[in-house]
C-alpha cells in the first residue's frame, strides 16, 4: 500500500467520527482544521489498527497532528501477527 492509499483510508476513518464529513488534507491540524476529539482518536485508533493490522500505542496515535503524520507512523509500524 503506498502512502496516498494509507492517506485515504485514514481520511475516511476521520471523517466517519465527525459528525459531519469535511475535505482533509495531508498538512491540515486534526484538532484545530479538522475537529477531532478524544472519542475521534479512539476511532482513529481503532481504525488503524483494524483495516492496516498494527499497533500503534494509542498515545502515540492521540499525539499525531496531521494525517502526514499517521501515514508515516502506519508505514513505520510492524505488522500484527494473525492469531491463527
Amino acid at each position: 500500500m503506498d502512502k496516498d492509499e494509507v492517506a485515504k483510508k485514514v481520511i475516511e476513518i476521520i471523517n466517519g467520527s465527525l459528525f459531519e464529513p469535511k475535505e482533509i488534507g495531508w498538512d491540515d491540524h486534526l484538532e484545530d482544521d479538522v475537529g477531532l476529539d478524544s472519542i475521534g482518536y479512539i476511532t482513529l485508533t481503532e481504525g488503524i489498527e483494524k483495516h492496516f493490522n498494527v499497533d500503534i500505542p494509542d498515545e502515540e496515535v492521540e499525539s499525531f497532528k496531521t494525517v502526514r503524520e499517521a501515514v508515516e507512523a502506519i508505514l513505520a509500524a510492524p505488522a500484527l501477527e494473525d492469531d491463527e
